[in-house]
């Protein structure tokens, strides 16, 4: 028998997974199109994945606010789904847009290994 519940976390995980990837895409997209940061790839990847992660930050908190709050029997209401966006989309932005700064760093690493299939 699933645990109650696992479908919503599924599903959520699925989208929070995503997101990030949908915000640097976009941001990148954007931001090459207008030129912006042009020369500096590096940057480039810090500022978009940055934009993917907070996008990501602010659409997590609400749902681990109300998640927490009701493991611990603890009431909510709507006004207290904001306790905690800044910084979790402020952490959330930081730690993205390093991946994405550290993936596009080390591309040339990455082209001397040997492919996998």
């Amino acid at each position: 028998v699933l645990y109650r519940g696992v479908v919503p976390a599924t599903a959520a995980s699925v989208v929070l997974r995503t997101v990030p990837f949908v915000g640097y895409s976009t941001a990148t997209s954007v931001m090459r199109r207008h030129h912006v940061l042009e020369g500096t790839p590096l940057a480039l990847a810090f500022v978009a994945g940055a934009f993917g992660g907070a996008m990501r930050g602010c659409l997590e908190a609400p749902f681990e606010l109300v998640k927490t709050r009701q493991q611990l029997g603890a009431t909510w209401s709507q006004r207290s789904l904001f306790i905690g966006m800044r910084s979790a989309c402020l952490r959330t932005a930081a730690v993205i847009g390093t991946f994405w700064l550290v993936f596009e760093a080390s591309a040339g690493w990455r082209a001397l290994l040997p492919p996998l299939l």
